[in-house]
């Protein structure tokens, strides 16, 4: 069931700020628990797009609904992600939970573990499979059932659940990495070849020279 009539805050010009709860500003944290933002490449910050909340009441004066839009998981290739749990934005709340049934059910065998949630304890409490997990350090903490304390809000993710994000980050590059090198072509790989060639050339003559231009200096 959805409400009749639903508002969709945007922004109609594009130097306004953005609605709320529409965008944020992407943060991630530290191995000392602390946030920091994200950048790309070229510095700038990176801003994430959450899923649209919908609004209600006079177009003047509309809020936000009260019900839950979304669940953060870590998924199994390192990205944290807001999965929505509602079919539409408009859906009331406690009227039809199918489509929440059908992502956490999908979390539960994809190993995805919700956000500020250990690691250590989603296994232990059935969350998710202890075969999903890929940090060492979550490993053998869960050999010893040494789970994290209950997320507060305001507190960062525990040790675990940022070891095991960084853990599924750095596996999920080296399968990228694997992938991008089986499917270069033979041309691409000979060129590579070449270039490392080139490279390894000019290490050695510029070393050449120092050691040329040194015994010169103890003439």
């Amino acid at each position: 069931m959805a409400h009749s009539i639903l508002w969709l805050k945007e922004r109609n010009n594009p130097n306004a700020p953005p609605p709320p709860r529409s965008r944020r500003k992407a943060r991630t944290f530290d191995e000392n628990g602390r946030a920091v933002d994200v950048e790309d490449d070229l510095g700038n910050p990176v801003i994430e797009r959450l899923p649209a909340v919908g609004h209600v009441g006079p177009v003047n004066n509309a809020v936000p609904m009260g019900s839950r839009r979304f669940i953060e998981y870590l998924r199994f290739d390192g990205h944290v992600v807001a999965a929505t749990i509602t079919g539409a934005a408009a859906a009331v709340a406690d009227t039809d939970r199918s489509h929440q049934h059908y992502v956490e059910a999908k979390a539960r065998y994809e190993g995805w573990i919700e956000k500020h949630t250990c690691p250590v304890d989603a296994v232990l409490s059935g969350a998710i499979k202890k075969q999903r997990l890929v940090a060492k350090e979550c490993r053998d903490a869960l050999a010893k059932g040494d789970r994290c304390a209950k997320w507060r809000p305001g507190d960062p993710p525990c040790k675990h659940f940022r070891a095991e994000e960084a853990a599924r980050k750095a596996r999920n590059v080296e399968t990228d990495t694997k992938r991008s090198e089986a499917a270069k072509s033979e041309a691409a790989k000979s060129a590579d070849a070449q270039t490392r060639a080139l490279v390894q050339l000019a290490e050695q003559l510029a070393t050449r020279a120092a050691t040329e231009i040194k015994g010169k200096g103890k003439e």
